[in-house]
């Protein structure tokens, strides 16, 4: 396995896909290895899953500077474990996933009676997403989207929300469909 020394990434191929580097070299017991980008609750939640796997992980903070000009947190961390317990690791977020998805898809629809679309053009947007016709109902599609899909995922908090909801992406192939984790509001 080579080794991206600029993004800390295992690569499979001769460059690095996400920088492009040429120069890799072949990965040591030493290196600390690129996991996942996540968001900040999740990134606490897996590292508190790898330490009582004991494993050792480090969390750099990531996300967007303006936030950090405001005095708030990034957002979100980039994950890296030791090389050794690199496969362990990418099974803990396998199952860190898998349970935020059942968590996450159990109050949406324990909620099913409070969602609503945002707005007009957020109903336009959900049509066209799921090749719907005017006369068609939206919140059954959106219903079976939340059902089937293989991986929902709380993004973070909703800076436009008064009541600090989070946004909820549910994901479905290509499509994905947002809700407010508080308002149970749904935006494309």
């Amino acid at each position: 396995m080579l080794y991206c020394e600029n993004c800390h990434k295992l690569c499979e191929d001769a460059f690095c896909p996400e920088c492009g580097n040429e120069s890799l070299r072949e990965v040591k017991e030493e290196d600390y290895c690129y996991l996942t980008l996540c968001h900040e609750r999740t990134g606490d939640m897996l590292k508190s899953m790898l330490s009582d796997m004991d494993i050792s992980c480090i969390l750099l903070p990531y996300g967007d500077g303006a936030r950090n000009a405001l005095g708030l947190s990034l957002g979100g961390y980039k994950v890296y474990v030791p090389y050794p317990r690199y496969e362990e690791s990418k099974s803990a977020i396998a199952t860190l996933t898998a349970d935020a998805t059942e968590e996450l898809r159990g109050t949406l629809l324990a909620n099913r009676d409070r969602w609503q679309i945002r707005s007009r053009f957020s109903a336009r947007r959900l049509r066209k997403l799921f090749g719907l016709s005017k006369k068609d109902e939206i919140l059954p599609h959106i219903g079976w989207a939340v059902e089937r899909s293989p991986r929902i995922a709380d993004r973070g908090r909703n800076s436009t929300c008064p009541y600090q909801g989070h946004d909820i992406a549910v994901t479905v192939g290509e499509k994905t469909v947002w809700f407010n984790s508080v308002t149970f509001e749904i935006t494309v």
